[in-house]
């Protein structure tokens, strides 16, 4: 449907496009964004550092659950429970897979 969108600039490459949005890429709306400083960077790492130092608390392991579900569910892993299998209760005998009984037992 070309045409829907009215044409426009790109304010990074000067390109006209009637894309949605006022880049004509998305790799050019990326630029505009600020860079991360490292200072920034460094207090990130500090925070996460300090979150997970301690393997028994509770955002480590709430981030271990969510990372060993989603492990889980990208192999496409089954975790429903499954009950035990219970014996067949024939009071016959079984010879080659089928059950036989005795004139008796009917």
């Amino acid at each position: 449907m070309p045409g829907v969108y009215k044409e426009k600039e790109c304010p990074y490459c000067g390109i006209k496009h009637r894309k949605r949005g006022q880049y004509c890429s998305a790799s050019h709306a990326q630029l505009s964004r600020a860079p991360i400083s490292k200072e920034t960077k460094q207090k990130i790492s500090e925070t996460k550092k300090e979150q997970f130092a301690d393997r028994t608390g509770d955002a480590y392991l709430d981030q271990a659950d969510r990372a060993r579900n989603a492990a889980d569910h990208s192999h496409d892993r089954i975790k429903d429970p499954v009950p035990p299998r219970q014996p067949d209760d024939f009071s016959g005998e079984v010879i080659d897979g089928d059950v036989w009984f005795s004139d008796s037992d009917w």
